[in-house]
């Protein structure tokens, strides 16, 4: 389907299909053929923070988690957020939880499955933006719980306009 765009004055506007300028001069009727209108309050990124996100050794254990404050965003609501996380060497986007640090032993002779996993998500509140940590052990039984060393991942925050 073809795209038409159009610049007149201080609008612009890009949309699929008929060659009318409806989409143009109209564009809150004919939503599902506009791809951009410069008269729409689209979401903007604002800021955006780097750090690195330190995250201790774990030794014996079979899980935990914290929470680790990253900076007070000053916005005076529950601000909408996004991130890169750079894991192993690669950028990715911060949605969810993203795996981190990762280890599948196999299995034991008893056949129980062994391994452990580290994960971090991303989140705001009225005051802070925050990375939450959750880890767990999969080991066959308590005196051979395994050790998470410490690593540092880069992660960028992303701070929009928006505010729930």
């Amino acid at each position: 389907m073809a795209k038409r765009w159009r610049v007149a004055g201080n609008i612009c506007a890009i949309w699929k299909g008929e060659t009318d300028t409806a989409p143009f001069t109209n564009p809150k009727a004919n939503l599902s053929r506009v791809l951009f209108h410069s008269g729409f309050n689209y979401t903007k990124i604002i800021d955006q923070k780097p750090f690195n996100v330190y995250l201790p050794p774990r030794d014996k254990f079979q899980s935990a988690s914290q929470t680790i404050p990253l900076y007070a965003h000053g916005r005076g609501g529950f601000p909408v957020i996004g991130g890169i996380i750079t894991v192993g060497g690669q950028p990715i986007d911060f949605a969810g939880s993203i795996p981190v640090q990762l280890n599948n032993a196999g299995l034991n002779p008893t056949f129980w499955p062994q391994g452990f996993a580290r994960w971090l998500s991303l989140g705001a509140d009225a005051t802070y933006v925050y990375v939450h940590e959750y880890c767990v052990n999969y080991w066959s039984n308590s005196s051979s719980y395994g050790s998470y060393p410490a690593i540092t991942v880069p992660v960028t925050v992303l701070m929009t306009n928006e505010l729930l």
